[in-house]
């Protein structure tokens, strides 16, 4: 039980685990309670600090929840108290707001705040306070989260968050609290008095503001009139919302901005190109979105552009290239979408694009070897693709290609077998592809070839045995 708290390869001397065994016998065995401990302590080698430790955990107070959560919350609490100040900040950040969020949007936020998000982010995971996947996706447990909500509630951290719409009302009638407020969660909120009293310098000191299927009603009361030029972070997922209010593009330190699954949201006024600092946009899902205005070329600082599952959007405007701080383009799902702009070229800074499942899609500009910096490029169940531009292989810096279940895929270019960088080249249920040409022997850095389901392709080429770096054939 003692490799909870260090190295595994360690032998422990007799004082330390006599009071390994205390440490646990206090901890009651909980396994989240001795992880998170166990990674507080493993780098600490002096026994009196691992005293001090247990010292604190026997007359540790609890913080004010459930009787049952106590013994454990004042457990994890020591590992939350030995945080610095920024850490600490940042950890309450997310166990009220940014659970479940990519890192790169939490990082997005806190710019300008904290000189080095991604390393303090680690930190946090080194101390099992939080988790993340290797898709990029943060998490934190449920324990460790209703931890950091409590101690949110409790002086002198309180009236800095208020995330629970039922307890919104009460607080905000507190002119105290409106002034100090940080992050504001009306999710699932229909009807909210207080709201509409507070005047338009109220919340003045606000980063984050999650309204996540709130009415309509609240959204137009909160947004309009109200120029919060501290707001970062604005989620409007899934908001019944048909058009947007006019005064929150005057958000000028706005960065990241959430409007995925607006399902009824019919366009985009003009006014949001006056953003400037906007890094993220995500319109995922707003079914019913026909086209992007073209002030969207103003937006030069975006990074991440969202359009999945935009139905019916039909085309994508040539100003788009303009966007030159662009990293990625998410088009999955544009089932309307024939054809890209030949502007596309001019995405300079563009290292992932998805057009996954975009149906309609026969082919793409030539142009598209252009994109220098690309790194991903998903073009799988594009089902009417019928081939390649050959300048596909200029793409020099190009790691991963996804073809999957391009049905109407015949041959590949030639020219494939330039892309140097190329890691992982998916072919599977590419159903019509009869030939697999000699140059895929060049793939130097290829390691997964993936060709299940390519029921004409009769034999593989003899050059495939050139692939030195290959790991993974799947037939």
């Amino acid at each position: 039980m003692f490799h909870a708290f260090g190295d595994a390869n360690h032998v422990p001397t007799k004082d330390f685990k006599d009071i390994c065994m205390k440490i646990i016998k206090v901890c009651g065995g909980l396994p989240l309670s001795l992880k998170v401990l166990g990674s507080f302590l493993c780098n600490i080698k002096e026994l009196e600090l691992w005293e001090g430790a247990l010292s604190k955990l026997k007359s540790g107070k609890s913080l004010t929840g459930g009787n049952d959560n106590e013994e454990l919350w004042s457990v994890l609490k020591i590992s939350y108290d030995d945080l610095d100040k920024q850490n600490q900040n940042m950890f309450l950040d997310i166990a009220c707001f940014f659970g479940g969020l990519k890192i790169s949007t939490i990082c997005r936020v806190w710019s300008g705040n904290y000189e080095y998000p991604k390393f303090e982010l680690q930190n946090l995971q080194h101390r099992s306070l939080i988790e993340w996947a290797e898709d990029g996706i943060l998490s934190i447990h449920e324990q460790l989260r209703d931890m950091g909500q409590n101690i949110a509630m409790e002086p002198p951290i309180m009236n800095r968050f208020i995330w629970k719409s039922n307890k919104s009302n009460l607080s905000l009638q507190k002119d105290e609290v409106v002034e100090k407020l940080e992050g504001l969660s009306l999710k699932k909120c229909v009807n909210l008095p207080t709201l509409s009293q507070i005047g338009s310098k109220g919340f003045r000191n606000l980063r984050l503001v999650d309204l996540t299927k709130a009415s309509p009603t609240i959204v137009e009361i909160f947004i309009q009139g109200r120029i919060l030029n501290n707001v970062k972070w604005l989620f409007l997922k899934n908001s019944m919302i048909k058009k947007l209010p006019n005064d929150l593009f005057y958000w000028i330190q706005l960065q990241v901005l959430d409007l995925a699954q607006c399902q009824i949201l019919e366009e985009i006024p003009s006014s949001i190109g006056q953003l400037n600092a906007l890094q993220e946009l995500d319109l995922s899902s707003c079914s019913k979105l026909k086209e992007l205005p073209s002030s969207i070329d103003q937006l030069n600082a975006l990074q991440e552009f969202h359009l999945r599952g935009c139905s019916n959007l039909k085309e994508l405007p040539s100003f788009i290239g303009q966007l030159n701080a662009l990293q990625e383009l998410d088009l999955s799902s544009c089932s309307k979408l024939k054809e890209l702009p030949s502007s596309i070229d001019e995405l300079n800074a563009l290292q992932k694009f998805h057009l996954r499942g975009c149906s309609n899609l026969k082919e793409l500009p030539s142009s598209i070897g252009q994109l220098n910096a690309l790194q991903k490029l998903d073009l799988s169940w594009c089902s009417n693709l019928e081939k390649l531009p050959s300048s596909i292989g200029q793409l020099n810096a190009l790691q991963k290609l996804d073809l999957k279940a391009c049905f109407d895929l015949e041959e590949l270019p030639s020219f494939i077998g330039q892309l140097n960088a190329l890691q992982k080249l998916d072919l599977s249920w590419c159903s019509n592809l009869e030939e697999l040409l000699s140059s895929i022997g060049q793939l130097n850095a290829l390691q997964k070839l993936y060709l299940q389901g390519c029921s004409k392709l009769k034999e593989l080429p003899s050059s495939i045995g050139q692939l030195n770096a290959l790991q993974k054939l799947d037939l």
